[in-house]
């Protein structure tokens, strides 16, 4: 998409899967906002070839061989290492879950990932998100439900802690995050 076809600058995949509930699985892309059409098109077209065809062993060594190095970076340092170990005991209750996770992509068969393509990749489970400049030409998905969010409210507490407080109708969730300083 972004070496052959020029429809994107910078294209990227994340995942996510907390251990108290369902996951998320993330395309993330950079582009011209002309090109917001085909782009999305483009990238549709290739999650649905993975449900089809077996990736080759090339593409899943290159997928897998950055989490060998991530995993590996995260141990260079004694910080690094107990930032590591404390980023996986909070999420997952397991301070070595990093290291299993490692192992465990590197056990990935090719065709676990088409069987896992089928079981997710599904259309009516799809969300489409377009940051695009002001003035630019809207290219959206037909039907998308309008965006609507409220100014950022700014709230004391009785007990002297602040909270800003803003309404998105992005999704129906509620999100809660705390800082201390």
């Amino acid at each position: 998409l972004r070496d052959e076809k020029s429809l994107v600058t910078h294209i990227s995949t994340y995942s996510y899967t907390p251990s108290w509930g369902g996951g998320v699985f993330s395309v993330n892309a950079q582009l011209r906002p002309d090109k917001l059409d085909k782009a999305t098109e483009a990238i549709a077209a290739e999650l649905d070839l993975l449900k089809t065809d077996l990736v080759s062993d090339e593409e899943l060594r290159r997928a897998q061989t950055p989490k060998v190095i991530e995993h590996e970076l995260s141990r260079q340092t004694v910080g690094h290492h107990a930032q590591a170990l404390g980023g996986n005991s909070l999420p997952t209750y397991d301070p070595d879950f990093g290291a299993r996770y490692t192992r465990n992509i590197q056990n990935v068969t090719r065709e676990q990932i088409r069987d896992v393509a089928r079981r997710y990749f599904l259309k009516d489970k799809q969300c489409l998100t377009a940051m695009v400049p002001k003035g630019s030409p809207r290219a959206t998905a037909s039907g998308a439900a309008r965006v609507e969010s409220s100014p950022i409210r700014r709230v004391v507490l009785p007990n002297g802690v602040v909270a800003l407080i803003r309404r998105n109708t992005a999704s129906a969730m509620v999100s809660v995050q705390a800082y201390l300083g």
